[in-house]
């Protein structure tokens, strides 16, 4: 009823799906499916068809639209029988004031603050599962995200929360500009306790094997290290040194006897995986990925200490690995899908994997089956890093980023600029026409990394190329002459390598051609001033 309402609102109108969720569930955090359902769910009430709708019409990319006559009904009783109304009759709603509907009011693009060209927010949020046996609770984890609350959300960053081993604590991160905190707050209580602060960069807190001991990675002016703390007496010992240019991502095995971490070396070499026996200092090396198969990243120790899922790539290509904890380290994919991934959690000894990553254009938490590498959109949308406890519950980050392009004088850098079409998601990739009246960027201000054009001197508004659905577009540059603009598309696929091929779009009437002679491994494209 609330999501009808809020269409309600602006009759004949459409109104993003990002606008609609936060309208909507403003207090709570929920993924894509939640509003598709609801949706579903009006058109079942209203006998209307999405295919030819005579209420409410998708706009692909964009979100939805009411599109039958709107008129106030009061709020007297209705009929009990009341159906559907007809499709020849405008749609009564009622609109009471007493069930108000959030709404953010566009900034003027000229009353901007300077210097917010990019906001970054994080917070934890709990998703309290209460379910009693590993089988069970991996029986819906789309629908048990749908009652995630927050946890923490400080104005400040808040960062890599990991749960206790009895899931009655997190311990998390608590970032500004001047100092690192690391924070442990009890999950039924919220009470909080700061227990290391520092002028330098804390990352990655986990327990060490009990209630009383914690480590963390560590950098300041005298370098770095991965170290661990004694709660009760303060007493901190490292654990290793940056000799090997450990990553800030570590994991601890189960009974905190194992370090498990990523590390460099040689300069010229990706990192690899690097086990530390802590008992006795031994190193067993785990993987040993060449030149040109990317990094390996993020460890994480299986429940039962046996295994150890990762990533393995570069940037947007990263894909998660297995590798055994004990000799033979054999190292094998565990899925073919790959994109940027943003950590992972074991839901179990067997699995599934729960894996922060952009698998479907946007980033949000996946299932992965161990067994038969099938994935899953759980939702969830903005999630980072999780933790599961093994009671079920689940902590993450819930990240949301603002990147947005800013207008300035080149001759006076930071003088009289201003933001240029603000959203709430990313935007990049700017480049000026040639007659600097326009700018071409991508951004996924609507979905997927779309192609967009602002205008500068006309009526400042930016608009989408029509392009077709099931790709993320990138790297846009002008033609010479203007009249075109060049780009990358990518395959949303879980066929890899994804096919990247190069297209051509017309500036004016927004048609587009696929360059299918160029191949389809194409990572830029730029035209020439003599045409080519």
């Amino acid at each position: 009823m609330q999501v009808l309402l809020r269409l309600a609102q602006e009759p004949g109108a459409p109104v993003t799906r990002e606008q609609l969720i936060n309208d909507v569930w403003a207090r709570k955090i929920v993924n894509d499916e939640v509003l598709s359902r609801a949706i579903a769910e009006l058109r079942l009430a209203l006998g209307d068809d999405s295919r030819e709708p005579r209420y409410i019409e998708t706009l692909p990319k964009v979100g939805y639209r009411l599109v039958a006559p709107v008129s106030n009904a009061g709020s007297g009783p209705q009929p009990a029988n009341a159906g559907p109304p007809a499709a020849t009759e405008p749609l009564d709603v009622t609109m009471p004031p007493a069930v108000p509907v959030s709404r953010r009011q566009p900034q003027s693009r000229w009353l901007v603050p300077v210097g917010a060209g990019l906001l970054v927010v994080a917070l934890a949020v709990l998703w309290d599962a209460q379910r009693p046996g590993e089988a069970d609770s991996n029986a819906d984890l789309a629908a048990q995200l749908n009652t995630a609350t927050p946890l923490a959300s400080d104005p400040a960053l808040e960062l890599a929360p990991r749960f206790s081993p009895d899931g009655r604590q997190v311990i998390y991160v608590r970032r500004t500009a001047e100092q690192s905190e690391i924070v442990i707050q009890a999950v039924a209580s919220g009470e909080r306790r700061v227990v290391v602060q520092s002028a330098g960069i804390l990352a990655s807190p986990m327990f060490a094997g009990g209630e009383e001991r914690i480590a963390y990675w560590r950098q300041t002016d005298g370098g770095c290290a991965i170290v661990a703390r004694d709660l009760a007496g303060g007493t901190e010992q490292a654990l290793l040194d940056c000799a090997l240019r450990p990553q800030t991502r570590f994991d601890l095995s189960p009974d905190a006897t194992r370090l498990v971490f990523a590390a460099r070396p040689r300069a010229d070499y990706p990192s690899r995986l690097v086990l530390l026996h802590l008992a006795d200092g031994r190193r067993d090396t785990l993987t040993a990925p060449k030149p040109g198969d990317g990094a390996d990243s993020a460890p994480r120790f299986s429940p039962d200490g046996t295994r150890i899922a990762f990533f393995r790539g570069s940037e947007s290509h990263d894909r998660v690995w297995m590798v055994q904890a004990a000799p033979p380290h054999a190292a094998k994919p565990a899925s073919e899908i790959e994109g940027l991934s943003y950590g992972v959690a074991w839901a179990g000894n067997q699995g599934p994997l729960l894996v922060a990553a952009d698998w479907h254009g946007f980033r949000a938490l996946n299932e992965l089956d161990l067994q038969t590498g099938r994935t899953r959109l759980l939702g969830a949308r903005g999630a980072r890093f999780p933790d599961r406890a093994a009671g079920g519950d689940l902590v993450f980050e819930h990240a949301a980023y603002r990147a947005d392009l800013w207008l300035t004088d080149a001759d006076a850098p930071g003088k009289q600029q201003r933001m240029l079409w603000p959203s709430t998601r990313y935007t990049n990739q700017a480049e000026f026409s040639p007659d600097g009246k326009r700018v071409v960027f991508a951004s996924n201000r609507d979905g997927a990394e779309g192609i967009f054009v602002g205008d500068l001197i006309g009526d400042g508004n930016a608009r989408r190329f029509p392009l077709p659905a099931g790709y993320r577009y990138i790297r846009p540059h002008w033609s010479a002459d203007g009249r075109q603009i060049f780009a990358v598309r990518i395959a949303v696929s879980v066929s890899r390598p994804a096919r990247q091929q190069a297209i051509r779009i017309d500036v004016a009437t927004g048609t587009h051609e696929v360059l299918t002679s160029l191949g389809g491994a194409i990572n830029a494209v730029y035209p020439l001033d003599n045409g080519d």
